[in-house]
């Protein structure tokens, strides 16, 4: 692990902070207050003022075995990636875990009828109640881990930290187009419709943080985030956006972006010390 890693030395003593205090809604909120400039006006600077009882906080921190949540895909992106393949990977090289893998996902690329079928066959037939299992060839996409995911009885808080990263992450393996936070806030619409409480579905907010000495490197990323540019939302969006009632799912994600503050804006406000 680096020594400027974001997730050892800013998200855990962000983190530790608020798990420390027995689930500190207080700190919580005022880290959520923190957010400017999002494709949203940030409801947690007024107006809304109890974000309800935290049930978990999920982040990485081996010391007291906290982990990423891993969000899993849906069929839909997954099956939209079969189809679509060689049009995603742009050109990229083909890669797997084996020879076999990779003379499938070729094949795929190459718009082989029955090899689609099959991996489409494979999609729609597997578990909902099992991970997809990333080895296997017909799975393009794999989970995805925020590194910050904090769970309420009313909302789903997704969290990306940057330090001293050069942008923001825009691509995957297999898709130049599909922005990594795009994917965290799919997954998590996706975990709370699995595991509703009492019937309610968990609202999803979602937020960077960044260094303030790295700013410059993410102002255009930010400026189309907040602008809701295609860019940054609907071309990771192909799968949605090919369907009839698009608009609504596609503005039902970026209404879930509240902005962004940096590690040196929440170490003044909220008095969070840093490892280095």
């Amino acid at each position: 692990m680096g020594e400027k890693n974001s997730s050892y030395t800013r998200v855990r003593p962000l983190m530790d902070s608020i798990q420390e205090k027995n689930y500190d809604k207080k700190l919580a909120m005022k880290l959520l207050s923190l957010m400017k400039e999002g494709y949203i006006e940030n409801p947690f600077k007024r107006g809304i003022t109890d974000i309800g009882e935290i049930k978990e906080i999920y982040y990485s921190n081996n010391i007291i075995g906290k982990k990423e949540k891993s969000l899993r895909p849906s069929s839909d992106r997954l099956l939209w990636l079969i189809e679509n393949l060689k049009e995603a990977n742009g050109g990229r090289k083909i890669s797997g875990k084996s020879e076999h893998t990779i003379e499938n996902r070729l094949k795929l690329m190459s718009k082989d009828k029955a090899l689609i079928q099959k991996a489409k066959d494979e999609v729609l037939t597997h578990s909902k109640n099992e991970s997809w299992p990333r080895k296997k060839w017909w799975v393009l996409e794999g989970d995805t881990h925020p590194d910050i995911l904090i769970e309420t009885d009313r909302y789903i808080f997704i969290g990306e930290a940057k330090r001293t990263e050069s942008h923001l992450t825009k691509d995957t393996e297999w898709d130049k187009e599909r922005s990594q936070m795009v994917r965290h806030i799919e997954g998590a619409l996706l975990f709370a419709k699995d595991n509703q409480i009492n019937a309610h579905v968990q609202q999803v907010i979602c937020f960077y943080i960044l260094d303030d000495d790295n700013m410059d490197k993410f102002k255009k990323d930010l400026a189309l985030t907040q602008a809701g540019d295609q860019s940054m939302w609907e071309n990771s969006l192909k799968h949605i956006v090919q369907k009839e009632d698009c608009i609504d799912k596609v503005n039902q994600i970026k209404n879930t972006y509240i902005g962004y503050t940096t590690w040196q804006t929440i170490s003044a406000e909220l008095g969070i010390k840093y490892v280095d």
